[in-house]
């Protein structure tokens, strides 16, 4: 993944800037405010936001598409039948698949898999120099991956990050 000018210098790669269950909490709250198909400025005011550009419903929104969750259909943005699954029983099998759906966990997987999970700082720097994340992006990007691997049952005995599907 290559980082992409914008206006303000290098833009960060693409990956959730909040964890796995941060993303199925909003969706959840899209679906209890009877907000599912409907556009960014309508979820935003159901959900009590002034703007869709507040930082807290831009960055869930964009996890939520992110991990496979909304979909954007005719305008509007659509709980996915991953998202419904979810909602209603949240399988170990579903869980893994919402961490799969981000090219960049699935790209960390296989990098990583079958080793101890990295601290932080070093996974935060890993993010920054092998896949182009923004240095103001990195760490909370590493915090999201940590959290969101071991929300997926990714993660094993000796805090070893899980290649295999098995719970």
């Amino acid at each position: 993944m290559c980082a992409r000018p914008s206006k303000r210098g290098v833009r960060s790669a693409r990956h959730p800037a909040v964890a796995l269950d941060d993303a199925l909490t909003f969706v959840v709250e899209v679906h209890e405010k009877n907000a599912d198909g409907l556009d960014a400025e309508a979820i935003a005011r159901a959900l009590g936001h002034r703007s869709i550009k507040t930082k807290g419903f831009s960055t869930r929104l964009s996890a939520a598409r992110q991990f496979g969750l909304l979909e954007l259909s005719r305008g509007g943005y659509r709980l996915t039948d991953l998202a419904r699954a979810l909602r209603s029983k949240p399988t170990p099998d579903a869980l893994r698949r919402a961490f799969l759906n981000v090219p960049l966990y699935a790209d960390l997987l296989i990098e990583l898999g079958g080793k101890p999970l990295p601290m932080v700082d070093a996974l935060a720097s890993h993010l920054f120099h092998d896949h182009q994340l923004s240095a103001s992006a990195r760490r909370r990007a590493a915090v999201a991956f940590l959290d969101s691997a071991r929300r997926a049952s990714l993660v094993g005995p000796g805090d070893q990050l899980r290649l295999d599907t098995a719970s």
